[in-house]
């Protein structure tokens, strides 16, 4: 499933993966180097995060239809091992023995969770409602924003200028994955723009929101962070 949306997008899998390995090892070194001790736990948070997508309730009935109750456990937590396996690895390389003890416990603990679908919050964003890519971006990867954000205020506090950098380019980076879902022909009708013109304004619009998003990030970096 996962390499047919990737293709879908025009991404070749191996390129995706790739790209993928290269920001996982980088963003955990740089975790890592950071040399503070409590930024060490958020390390084990993304993984249990994600491990949450794999728990909604109407996709573990229908797992439990498919298989056996003691196979279905197996299964979940194979699930979940799988997707802590590359913060596993590098928790062992860097010798962080309790913290891998702990990442498996978090695994094998949301293994047991169902979560629901039917809560829905609704985000405020800070954009127009034109065009739809930043409005639903945003609210589809805000935490990955307040992760930034986190960062930044971490950089200032040890005053590491390059965690800053770093958290301003992943700032920029995430509004990229926005426009990897093509909009419905009939938004592009809206438009009623020639195709020229149309790119224009959403190359403008994507530079401005990036800008808005990054703003914060680099005024705080120039007023209280050395380079």
């Amino acid at each position: 499933m996962t390499n047919r949306r990737m293709k879908s997008y025009g991404l070749h899998p191996f390129i995706a993966y790739s790209l993928l390995f290269i920001v996982f090892v980088g963003f955990s070194f740089l975790l890592f180097y950071s040399q503070i001790v409590y930024l060490n736990y958020l390390y084990l948070l993304i993984p249990f995060y994600f491990s949450f997508n794999l728990a909604e309730t109407g996709r573990n009935d229908f797992l439990k239809i498919c298989f056996k109750n003691n196979t279905y456990k197996i299964v979940r937590i194979v699930e979940n091992l799988i997707i802590a396996l590359p913060f596993i690895l590098f928790l062992l390389y860097k010798h962080c023995f309790l913290l891998t003890f702990l990442l498996m416990v978090l695994m094998i603990f949301s293994a047991t969770v169902n979560t629901r679908t039917r809560f829905s919050l609704v985000i405020p964003t800070p954009f127009a409602k034109n065009p739809f890519e930043f409005t639903v971006g945003f609210r589809n990867t805000f935490y990955l924003f307040a992760l930034t954000y986190g960062l930044t205020v971490i950089a200032v506090v040890v005053d590491n200028f390059n965690l800053g950098v770093f958290a301003l380019i992943l700032t920029l980076l995430v509004p990229c994955s926005f426009y990897m879902k093509p909009e419905n022909p009939y938004f592009v009708w809206q438009f009623n723009l020639s195709p020229a013109w149309f790119l224009y304004c959403k190359m403008k619009t994507a530079l401005a929101y990036s800008f808005r998003l990054s703003f914060p990030i680099m005024l705080v970096l120039s007023l209280f962070c050395h380079a």
